[in-house]
């Protein structure tokens, strides 16, 4: 018995016996799966076109995955219940005419992901509430920009029970995403939360997707065994996602529960960029971080990263290796005592070097290991020059020392070919 029926990048035209079988499938509903994924959008016509009732009759199916992709699939769910259908993805180049038949057809779904990239045909909010209500078992949710319309307040004032959800993630326009989940009905944590905004302010950030990220993951106890946190912000782009860490033996496992990401439309001078890392960071809970990823500047580090008193993994990206790197200010109170009393691991990822030099390295690893605390470093990036004495000196402190990058044999500081030339 065929169970499935997937074609991907084939060209084999759909003759008459291989029609015929098809549809002889379809006819005694035989088919459990199908997933049409080729680029050839004439060849996934006649495919669904071969599984559509002639008639206007509408045809009960035992189908229970679809994934399409480049079709028009109007007229195959109009004409098709699926009560058993557990699995949908739609996504480029699918062309739905009816969205309150795709609310009609499924009521059993526990995944639906609609990623279709078609600006002319947008749901409404209450057609895609519809579609949400006919699924109350739905663990797994994925909608892109196109599908995820202004809110106009029509309609369903009650917010949609999605008690089930494991996974909700959530491309769009800022405000038509909070809408949305203004409307939604779901569990205070989920196994994997996504949300990627665009077309908001700073303002929107700080006042609405800052409080957002606290909360969400204040309520997700998982935490309190082990936290990650990987913070990015560049200009007109701040990124926020939360982990959690294993404690069990073996290599260290990282597995992400919460990312939000905003795509701002202002241009922001360096001190308010800094401001605004500093704010989301300041939102996590930092006494629980033991693993912490990010781009902050020296300034930021002084102000976030220094709080956290249990991290064990830093990963700075970007960063600027300079007098007193990773240390206390001489004149605060934290002056002689150790930033990262646990920290175990220090990756740093294209390095900016203050006169080309690495030697700056050198007493804070002295600082960081004295006490018998040992660390593992790795340095990578681009291709880097690292005077020998510098490099042995990092091997002598550290416990385990791996370069991730090339090492440039030519000195800019000419010390190691005049060291040579004495010897």
């Amino acid at each position: 018995m065929l169970n499935k029926y997937a074609m991907s990048g084939s060209k084999t035209p759909l003759d008459g016996p291989l029609r015929d079988a098809l549809r002889d499938r379809a006819t005694w509903d035989a088919i459990r799966s199908l997933h049409l994924r080729c680029e050839e959008r004439p060849l996934l016509t006649s495919i669904l076109s071969t599984l559509t009732p002639d008639d206007e009759d509408v045809r009960r199916s035992s189908i229970e995955s679809i994934t399409l992709r480049r079709v028009d699939a109007s007229k195959f769910f109009t004409h098709h219940r699926f009560p058993k259908l557990w699995y949908l993805d739609l996504s480029t180049g699918v062309t739905i005419s009816s969205w309150e038949d795709l609310g009609l057809c499924t009521t059993a779904l526990t995944t639906l992901s609609l990623e279709i990239k078609d600006v002319a045909r947008v749901p409404t909010i209450p057609q895609l509430l519809s579609i949400l209500t006919s699924n109350p078992r739905l663990q797994s949710l994925t909608l892109s920009s196109c599908m995820i319309p202004h809110d106009t307040g029509e309609g369903f004032t009650v917010p949609v029970p999605l008690r089930h959800l494991k996974k909700l993630s959530l491309t769009g326009n800022f405000h038509f995403v909070f809408q949305l989940l203004c409307r939604l009905d779901h569990p205070e944590t989920m196994d994997e939360m996504t949300l990627a905004v665009s077309r908001c302010t700073v303002w929107d950030i700080l006042r609405t997707l800052g409080p957002y990220v606290q909360d969400y993951i204040w309520r997700d106890g998982r935490f309190r065994d082990g936290l990650g946190i990987h913070v990015t912000s560049f200009n007109g782009f701040v990124s926020v996602r939360a982990s959690t860490i294993s404690s069990v033996t073996g290599p260290v496992q990282r597995i992400t529960f919460a990312t939000l990401t905003a795509m701002h439309r202002e241009h922001l001078s360096i001190s308010a960029e800094e401001q605004l890392y500093i704010d989301l960071v300041a939102r996590t809970p930092r006494e629980h971080i033991v693993y912490f990823c990010g781009n902050p500047s020296v300034y930021s580090m002084g102000r976030t990263i220094a709080t956290m008193s249990k991290l064990q993994e830093l990963h700075l990206i970007n960063p600027t290796l300079g007098h007193r790197f990773l240390r206390p200010d001489l004149d605060g109170p934290l002056a002689n005592e150790k930033l990262f009393p646990s920290l175990r691991h220090l990756h740093l990822e294209n390095t900016f070097l203050c006169d080309d030099d690495w030697s700056p390295i050198i007493p804070y690893l002295t600082h960081q290991t004295s006490g018998d605390q040992r660390i593992s470093l790795t340095i990578s990036g681009e291709r880097q020059h690292i005077c020998e004495d510098v490099l042995w000196e990092m091997k002598g402190l550290v416990g385990e020392l791996v370069l991730g990058l090339i090492l440039d044999d030519d000195c800019p500081l000419d010390y190691c070919s005049i060291s040579g030339e004495e010897e």
